[in-house]
């Protein structure tokens, strides 16, 4: 769920003509700042639930960004998009496990605070293909950069036509919905 939003609103609102590099920058400074609260700071129940709920967002929207860049070089490049793919889940899956491997032993004996320590850094990291330019990320036209609600509302006329498909979900909903409705009121 909160990957649609995320793309929704990066397609939606691009920042100063960018529509993923300044998502992932904000995400992932969040995320450095979260994780520094959580490991350095003594915090109420709910303001570290607050923090996880930011790491949270910290490590969903770049994903989301990094699924889109990658969607993209897929289509411009399609001999590549098994590799790509393959690249991708399998950096995932191989930090997944090397992750999975330390933390346990780092609770154990030096305690979750090191942990959140820990994370600071590979949070910090992902800013660094955003701001370096490696998503190579066209700026949009100064027309281009206003919100396209009135897309959204096309495509929730006629999702045949959708130039976002995340918003295909939205019309998922509506079209279930609306036979939902046919349905009860036939049978009644």
């Amino acid at each position: 769920c909160a990957a649609v939003v995320f793309g929704m609103v990066s397609d939606m609102w691009p920042i100063h003509g960018y529509r993923l590099s300044p998502y992932i920058i904000s995400a992932g400074v969040v995320g450095v700042i979260a994780y520094c609260f959580l490991a350095f700071g003594g915090l109420a129940a709910t303001t570290a639930a607050f923090m996880c709920l930011l790491i949270n967002f910290a490590h969903a929207s770049p994903d989301v960004m990094i699924d889109g860049s990658v969607a993209i070089r897929m289509k411009t490049h399609p001999a590549l998009a098994s590799d790509l793919q393959t690249l991708c889940w399998g950096s995932t899956g191989l930090c997944g496990v090397v992750a999975a491997l330390i933390q346990g032993p780092v609770v154990d004996a030096w305690g979750a605070r090191t942990l959140y320590a820990m994370a600071i850094l590979p949070c910090g990291i992902v800013i660094v293909p955003a701001v370096l330019g490696w998503l190579r990320e066209e700026r949009l036209p100064p027309g281009e950069r206003n919100p396209k609600c009135s897309v959204c509302v096309q495509n929730f006329k006629d999702p045949v036509q959708v130039r976002h498909p995340h918003l295909l979900i939205f019309s998922e909903i509506d079209l279930v919905y609306r036979d939902y409705n046919l349905n009860c009121t036939s049978s009644s």
